[in-house]
């Protein structure tokens, strides 16, 4: 092992269960909590050149947090898209409206799926998919934000190109 190995492991030893009960009292439940906490310290063990000097305990904090935020959010997300999924709102009118807006939302995933794998699908699935912001999707992506605004518009071009083809409502070129 090396010396660095070592530092991030007398790391991980001293701070992850600060972190995991950190996590618990913010409302994690315990083995999220510790999903949590792990992918925090694979994080800054790859990063650990860079947070040498720096404050490698707020960054693991800082990540584990924005874990536990992302995954609350997804939880939240699941629970939303299930009840849309089971349920027609009638109180929103022609209960049609709602059948027409599921199969389009089934239309641009499919269209997602059939997108070549690269860096704008990536952002499209981040930021609409996942629901990320800009900001978190330029970090794990490490992207500058400028250049992920830029990969969404052109991933929502050409998802738009896939839809059009898709329902022969596309130009002739």
């Amino acid at each position: 092992m090396t010396s660095d190995d070592e530092e991030v492991v007398a790391l991980f030893r001293k701070e992850a269960v600060p972190l995991r009960n950190y996590l618990i009292r913010m409302g994690a439940s315990p083995e999220l909590a510790e999903e949590c906490v792990n992918d925090a310290f694979l994080a800054v063990a790859l990063k650990w050149p860079t947070l040498r000097g720096t404050n490698p305990k707020a960054f693991a904090y800082t990540v584990a947090k924005h874990q536990w935020w992302r995954e609350q959010r997804r939880a939240q997300r699941e629970v939303a898209t299930d009840a849309w999924d089971t349920e027609i709102d009638r109180t929103d009118g022609d209960p049609c409206e709602e059948i027409i807006r599921g199969q389009e939302e089934a239309a641009v995933r499919t269209a997602l799926q059939r997108m070549p794998p690269g860096q704008k699908k990536d952002v499209l699935t981040y930021r609409y998919v996942k629901g990320l912001t800009i900001r978190e999707t330029a970090t794990i992506m490490q992207l500058s934000e400028g250049t992920v605004k830029s990969y969404a518009a052109e991933g929502r071009h050409a998802l738009r190109r896939l839809l059009e083809d898709e329902s022969g409502e596309g130009r002739e070129r």
